[in-house]
């Protein structure tokens, strides 16, 4: 009998895990890389690179697109250049096209020890907001696992 309960609950999270822990959605996993002019983008010392996965548009549990502004946050590892999406509970996002919103910052301890006229905040975006949450033209559509490269000189592609 104990067999038995123990092999339902191992189809029950197994099944969950396979469909996104319960949520309905299936997910797929998202890594890449991100480079500038083909070589990894190498962040300058006391500032901090944040990149986000914005849904645009996710398939629904029936299979059909529909519009989504969901962020999903990326996490980057700024010495190798290679980032992950890990989705909601650690397996991925749904399929769907993404906007992916890129900002840089100073680090509270190099903004702090600025000299100088011109001042930069902690909170502005050394990018320029070129690759902010409205405006990025970088947008890709994942519908499988997917490894990406991400070329800030050509975010079209």
């Amino acid at each position: 009998m104990a067999t038995r309960r123990w092999f339902v609950q191992f189809l029950v999270g197994t099944t969950a895990v396979l469909h996104g822990c319960g949520s309905g959605e299936r997910t797929v996993g998202v890594t890449g890389k991100l480079v500038k002019n083909g070589t990894k983008y190498e962040i300058p010392n006391g500032q901090s690179l944040q990149m986000t996965f914005i849904a645009m548009e996710i398939e629904g549990a029936d299979g059909k697109m529909v519009p989504n502004s969901d962020p999903y946050p990326v996490e980057y590892q700024a010495d190798t250049g290679v980032f992950k999406v890990p989705g909601r509970e650690g397996y991925g996002v749904p399929p769907g096209k993404y906007r992916v919103a890129i900002s840089q910052t100073m680090t509270s301890e190099a903004a702090s020890k600025q000299k100088g006229r011109k001042r930069v905040h902690r909170e502005d975006d050394l990018l320029k907001f070129k690759f902010s949450e409205s405006a990025s033209p970088i947008i890709r559509e994942i519908k499988s696992a997917a490894e990406l490269t991400i070329d800030l000189d050509k975010p079209q592609e």
